[in-house]
């Protein structure tokens, strides 16, 4: 009995002092009062602190009972140092330095480490206390940033759909702080993805060539073809040698339009998704005097992208970037399968989003939507009466059980409008047919998925804003032989007596694949070279707009 009163009296006696110790901790209450007036602020103001992520702060701070986390006993910790870095290091992401306090945090340590007599004892615990919180706000913001960007694409894009799922980031600084090493957990936050790295390479060669004084700008009315003689020649061989296009050790005549430069045009016009003529067009000329600032601007904005995508783990799916017109197939993160795409004009954009594609219809008719039929065929009707039977189009009143066939000829199609227009249009199946020969589905919200079209002539176009949203696949046969094949076993042969036989056939899929459309202005191609793609949706002026203003995004 008498011992166990003794112990009793000494873990009183321990937690009386431990209770005591967190009341003689300064830094400890000044962190806790100044998280009691912290509610969620409507701006990042509190205090003479610019604070972007109250809640996760707040939610930190309680967990360990408001304990410094940077410091003890007064003395700065080493993930202090290593923070610092990694806050430095993040222009090399294309984020600002500046955002994450790093003035502010880079002025605190230096007060707190010169050990200067002038410094109070209460105006040094002020300071710990000012950086503890910087340094936290920091972590989780920077953090949040680099897993999942800085903006939020939703907020951006009200057709965005892709998630990149919850952020642990809470636990995340717990268990650095506990190992005392920031920098691991810095590369479990910066994405993976090999195109974001490779931008990331390319965005600090391109700095150095601003660094270096850019490259010239060609005359406005400039137009040049292989075999000229130009005193713009000379412009043209400095802009190509900037961008590395061609080699500055050559020795040419220096006026004439050789076979050498129209070679390195060539293939900056490959790379830009330009005509490959070798000819200085308007088109060209105007990829030709963007500056190295905007192409700077541009890697930064797909970075971002990119780490809105961080969280995808697929090896084996279907890719459409919207701005390339194009779609691929990887398997293995191997592309085995490559073709143009049509996508939506600029009023009919198509939408940015991930989904699965589960299952495929042969010989498909087409459900034309209301809106497509009163703005695109209603006013075809008006002009020619024999437009519905030239377009194999049949006309229906009612859905479902209590559709009715109606006769075209007895519509007044001459009084009907948006207003009016209650009937419903179906293409029959065939070679005419608008979605072609088959249809890949991934039912969502927008009605958009993959097709074949009749309108082969259009794929020749440089830009192919030509659908109502959907998108066209120039070889859509080859996309579904290798999905049939790989889910089903199924030959070439089979899916062309499928389609031979005229009828509407759905098949399903065993393994629905996954389908990322995305919107992509610049990446790097399977041999590492840097595309740029014109801005057709305007997206990229839109993003660099949100990313200049002081909102924050901060992941839960």
């Amino acid at each position: 009995m008498r011992v166990l009163s003794f112990l009793l009296v000494i873990l009183l006696i321990a937690l009386k002092g431990l209770a005591q110790d967190e009341v003689n901790d300064p830094i400890r209450e000044l962190i806790r009062n100044r998280m009691e007036l912290v509610d969620t602020p409507s701006g990042p103001e509190h205090g003479d602190l610019n604070i972007y992520a109250p809640t996760l702060l707040s939610k930190f701070y309680e967990s360990r009972g408001y304990k410094p986390t940077w410091s003890t006993d007064g003395r700065l910790n080493i993930p202090v140092y290593q923070m610092v870095d990694m806050i430095s290091k993040s222009s090399e992401d294309g984020l600002d330095p500046s955002v994450y306090h790093l003035r502010q945090i880079q002025d605190l340590v230096e007060l707190i480490s010169s050990g200067s007599e002038k410094v109070s004892e209460s105006l040094e615990e002020n300071y710990l206390t000012d950086l503890d919180l910087l340094l936290s706000d920091a972590f989780f913001t920077l953090g949040s940033h680099l897993h999942s960007g800085r903006i939020n694409p939703e907020t951006l894009q009200p057709q965005w759909d892709i998630s990149n799922g919850p952020l642990p980031i809470i636990d995340q600084l717990t268990k650095a702080m506990m190992d005392g090493n920031i920098e691991t957990v810095y590369s479990q936050l910066v994405p993976k993805n090999a195109q974001y790295l490779a931008l990331k390479h390319y965005l600090k060669t391109y700095r150095l060539i601003q660094d270096q004084g850019g490259w010239p700008a060609l005359p406005d009315n400039a137009s040049l073809t292989p075999g000229d003689r130009s005193r713009n020649i000379p412009l043209l061989r400095q802009r190509l040698q900037a961008e590395h296009y061609l080699d500055s050790r050559s020795v040419e005549d220096s006026l004439l339009f050789s076979q050498n430069l129209v070679n390195a045009l060539r293939k900056f016009q490959e790379n830009h998704g330009l005509e490959e003529d070798g000819i200085v067009d308007s088109q060209t000329l105007f990829q030709l005097n963007q500056p190295v600032a905007e192409r700077i601007d541009q890697l930064i904005i797909n970075m971002e992208r990119f780490r809105w995508l961080n969280a995808s783990t697929d090896t084996y799916y279907v890719d459409v970037n919207i701005a390339d017109y194009r779609m691929s197939l990887f398997r293995d993160n191997t592309r085995v399968l490559s073709m143009r795409a049509i996508v939506g004009k600029p009023y009919r954009k198509t939408p940015v989003f991930s989904d699965e594609i589960t299952y495929l219809v042969f010989n498909p008719i087409w459900y034309i939507p209301r809106s497509i039929a009163v703005k695109d065929f209603l006013p075809d009707i008006q002009k020619n009466p024999n437009y519905l039977k030239k377009h194999h189009i049949k006309v229906f009143l009612g859905w479902g059980s209590d559709e009715t066939e109606i006769d075209p000829s007895t519509i007044e199609w001459d009084r009907l409008d948006a207003n009016n227009f209650n009937y419903y249009l179906r293409q029959k199946p065939g070679p005419w047919n608008s979605l072609g020969r088959v249809k890949f589905m991934f039912p969502n919200r927008y009605n958009v998925y993959l097709h074949d079209t009749p309108a082969r002539e259009l794929f020749s176009r440089v830009q192919r804003t030509f659908s109502s949203g959907c998108i066209r696949l120039e070889n859509a046969i080859d996309l579904a032989v290798y999905l049939l094949n790989s889910d089903a076993g199924w030959t070439r042969k089979q899916v062309m007596d499928a389609i031979d036989s005229g009828k509407e056939m759905t098949v399903d899929l065993s393994n629905p694949i996954p389908i990322h459309i995305n919107y992509t202005t610049t990446w790097v191609n399977d041999h590492n070279e840097l595309q740029f793609r014109y801005d057709i949706y305007g997206r990229d002026r839109r993003l660099w707009y949100a990313l200049n203003q002081r909102y924050l995004f901060i992941s839960k």
